[in-house]
């Protein structure tokens, strides 16, 4: 176990070594290794990191906001009270699901459940994929 930890700790330090040696190469042959900000904690990072190394924060391009006009608090209502029936999938366009559901009493109640977690945690999606994330 220790001898793992060792050996972990070598590589490590041996690809950061690697990573310093190829930024002075770069530097060093005039090209411009382009460096950008951290969005959770300011600190300068490469402009291709995923993660920022320093805070671990997720340095992609924010998601769009959802443009759907359907809302949260119904569909939780609809799928909690008539879920069994699948009036929240007719309520976000799914109209097919929402047949399959009515036909099916909600997948004996398990898909009605899934989706009720779905919503109320906001991973839902209405039928153009748009995530319904706004409660009211």
């Amino acid at each position: 176990m220790l001898n793992s930890v060792f050996l972990f700790n070598n590589s490590s330090v041996s690809r950061a070594t690697s990573l310093a040696r190829r930024f002075r190469r770069s530097t060093n042959q005039g090209e411009k290794m382009s460096m950008v900000f951290c969005r959770g904690c300011g600190k300068e990072i490469h402009e291709t990191a995923v993660t920022c190394p320093n805070c671990g924060a997720p340095q992609g391009t924010p998601k769009e906001a959802s443009n759907s006009d359907k809302r949260i608090l119904p569909a939780a209502l609809l799928c909690f009270f008539l879920g069994v029936f699948g009036i929240h999938r007719f309520y976000v366009g799914k109209i097919g699901t929402g047949i399959l559901q009515l036909l099916t009493f909600g997948g004996l109640g398990i898909w009605a459940l899934i989706d009720f977690i779905m919503i109320v945690v906001g991973s839902f999606t209405d039928k153009d994929g748009n995530t319904i994330n706004l409660w009211t």
